[in-house]
C-alpha cells in the first residue's frame, strides 16, 4: 500500500506545556464574563449541510505502476517521478522520501502496483470532479467510488501542478449530484466550515470546525493562498471539499501540519475562487494559460520604503524589467512601487504574482504605482506565461573599502564581464571590498555585486556610482542601490548613519 502521509504535507511542530489551567467560574460572574454571541452563530445541527452535499463527494483511489513508467498518457499529466510542490516539506521535516521512492534512499524497486487514495467531489453533473493534483498524480488508473459504493474508472482531464488542483471525469449513465461553488472572498476567520472526504478510507465521513487564518503561504508553490481550518482533516481528505454554514464549497482541503500525519487541528484548503479558475481552464483545454507581465520583483521594507520616499511598506518593488515584456511596453521601470493592478488592490509581491497568473492573456489592465514619490497609473496588455559561484573580482590586487558606506567600487572590465556572465551593453561598478563595520555590510552587499543603479537612476562605471551615493548621502541619510548578484536584481537600502 502506497504511504498515505505522503499525500500530504507533514511539518514539524513545536509543543509547549501549558502554564496553567483556568479557573471554571460559576453563577452569576460567569453569565456576566461570557461574550453574548447571537444564536445564528451556532448552529445546531450540520444535518441539512451533509445531506445536501455527501452523494456529490467521493473516494478516490489510484493505482500506479513502478514509478519510472510513464503513468497516464496525457500532455498535461506531470511526468512520473516529478516532484510534487509538497515532497520538499516531506525530506525537509521528517526524512521521508517522495511518493514512489524508496524509505533506505537507495535505488527504487520497481512495484507490480502502488495504491493511494483521497477524495474529489462532482461539480457538474457529466461527471465531472475536483481532486487534488498530488492525489492524482503518476496514476496509471484512477478509480471513483460513489457513495452509494458504485465504481467507475475516471480518466484525467488535466491537473495544475503549482495550485495542486486536478480535474477528473467519469461517465455514468445518469446525472449525477454536484455540489455548488462559493466565494471564498466572503471567508473570515471564525466562519464555521465541514469537511467531507474519506480519511483513512472511511468514506462519507464529516468534520466541522471553524476558519482560523486566511492567506497562509506554505512556500509549496507560488500561487498559495491557503485558508487555515481547525476542522479535523486527515489522510485521504485531499481533494475533499470544504464547506461554509451554507453548503457551499469555499476550498480544496489539500494539506495539513502534523508530526504524525494524523491531524492536530492544523488544516489547509486551497480557496474555491482559485480552484474554481483554475478548474474552468483544465475543464476547457486540459491545461493552464497564466498571465504575464514579465518584472522581478521584492517586497519593501522600512528602510527602502524611506529610501523611496514613501509611506508605509505595501506594494510589489520592481527590481528588473524584463526586455520585450509587456511591462516594458507599458513603461513600467525599476523602482516602480506596483500599489495595484486590474482593479485589486496589491499589499506584496506574492499577492501581486497571483492576481496577474489569474488574468487571460491579451485581456488590457491598469497598474497603480508610486514613481519617485508620486502616484500614477499605467495601462498594460497582459501577455501568456512563457513556458515556464563565488567569483572574487581580482585576486591580485587589494581594495580599501571608503566613505561611510564602506564601499571600494571598480569598473566593468571584459574580463570581469564574462566572470559575472554579463553582457557587453551591461553598465554598472562592481563591489570589490565591503568595510564589515559600515553601512553596506550591514545592509547584506557582498564582494562580488554589482550596483547598477542608485535609486532609480543607472550607473555607468565605478566614478558615476561613487557620485551618485555621495549625492544620495547628502540627502535623507538612506542611500537605495539597485545591486545585481547571480543574474537577479535586488533593491538594497542603506543608513550612511550606520557605523
Amino acid at each position: 500500500m502506497k504511504r498515505l502521509h505522503s499525500s500530504f504535507v507533514a511539518i514539524l511542530v513545536a509543543t509547549t506545556a501549558l502554564a496553567g489551567v483556568p479557573t471554571i467560574m460559576q453563577g452569576t460572574a460567569a453569565q456576566a464574563a461570557a461574550p453574548q454571541i447571537e444564536g445564528s452563530a451556532l448552529p445546531g445541527s450540520f444535518s441539512s449541510i451533509v445531506k445536501a452535499n455527501k452523494d456529490a463527494v467521493v473516494t478516490v483511489t489510484v493505482d500506479e505502476r513502478d514509478p519510472g513508467t510513464s503513468g497516464i498518457t496525457n500532455d498535461t499529466t506531470p511526468k512520473s517521478g516529478e516532484p510534487s510542490p509538497f515532497d520538499d516539506f516531506l525530506r525537509r521535516y521528517f526524512g521521508m522520501p517522495p511518493e514512489g521512492e524508496p524509505d533506505d534512499g537507495s535505488s527504487a524497486v520497481p512495484h507490480p502496483a502502488i495504491q493511494g487514495l483521497g477524495s474529489g467531489f462532482i461539480v457538474d453533473s457529466n461527471g465531472t470532479i475536483v481532486t487534488n493534483n498530488h492525489v492524482v498524480r503518476n496514476a496509471d488508473r484512477i478509480t471513483v467510488i460513489l457513495s452509494d459504493g458504485t465504481k467507475f474508472q475516471a480518466h484525467l482531464i488535466g491537473t495544475d501542478e503549482k495550485t495542486d488542483i486536478a480535474v477528473i471525469k467519469i461517465d455514468a449513465e445518469h446525472a449525477l449530484p454536484t455540489v455548488r461553488w462559493g466565494n471564498s472572498d466572503d471567508v473570515t476567520p471564525g466562519d464555521w466550515v465541514l469537511a467531507i472526504g474519506n480519511p483513512f478510507g472511511l468514506g462519507g465521513t464529516v468534520t466541522a470546525g471553524i476558519v482560523s487564518a486566511l492567506g497562509r503561504d506554505l512556500q509549496s508553490g507560488p500561487y498559495d493562498d491557503f485558508i487555515q481550518v481547525d476542522a479535523p482533516i486527515n489522510q485521504g481528505n485531499s481533494g475533499g471539499p470544504l464547506l461554509d454554514a451554507a453548503g457551499h464549497v469555499i476550498g480544496v482541503n489539500a494539506a495539513i501540519y502534523s508530526p504524525t500525519g494524523g491531524n492536530v487541528g492544523v488544516g489547509f484548503a486551497i480557496p474555491s475562487n482559485l480552484a474554481e479558475n483554475i478548474v474552468e481552464k483544465l475543464t476547457t483545454s486540459g491545461h493552464v494559460d497564466r498571465g504575464y507581465l514579465g518584472v522581478m520583483i521584492q517586497s519593501l521594507d522600512q528602510n527602502v520604503a524611506e529610501a523611496l520616499g514613501i509611506d508605509g511598506t505595501d506594494g510589489a518593488l520592481v527590481t528588473e524589467v524584463t526586455s520585450g515584456s509587456p511591462a516594458a511596453a507599458s513603461g513600467l521601470r525599476a523602482g516602480d512601487v506596483i500599489t495595484g493592478f486590474a482593479g485589486r488592490t496589491v499589499g506584496s509581491p506574492h499577492e501581486l504574482s497571483r492576481i496577474v497568473a489569474d488574468a487571460n492573456a491579451g485581456t488590457p489592465a491598469e497598474v497603480g504605482l508610486i514613481r519617485d514619490g508620486k502616484a500614477m497609473t499605467l495601462k498594460v496588455t497582459v501577455g501568456a506565461m512563457p513556458n515556464e559561484d563565488t567569483v572574487v573580482a581580482a585576486e591580485d590586487e587589494t581594495y580599501a573599502p571608503t566613505g561611510r558606506l564602506g564601499l571600494a567600487l571598480i569598473d566593468l572590465t571584459p574580463q570581469l564581464r564574462q566572470q559575472f556572465n554579463l553582457g557587453a551593453d551591461d553598465t554598472g561598478a562592481l563591489v570589490a571590498a565591503v568595510d564589515p563595520d559600515k553601512a553596506a555590510a550591514e545592509a547584506g552587499i557582498e564582494v562580488g555585486d554589482v550596483i547598477v543603479a542608485v535609486g532609480t537612476e543607472a550607473t555607468h562605471d565605478a566614478q558615476q556610482t561613487n557620485d551618485l551615493i555621495q549625492k544620495s548621502e547628502t540627502g535623507s541619510g538612506k542611500v537605495l542601490l539597485l545591486v545585481e548578484r547571480n543574474g537577479h536584481r535586488l533593491y538594497v537600502a542603506l543608513d550612511a548613519k550606520v557605523g
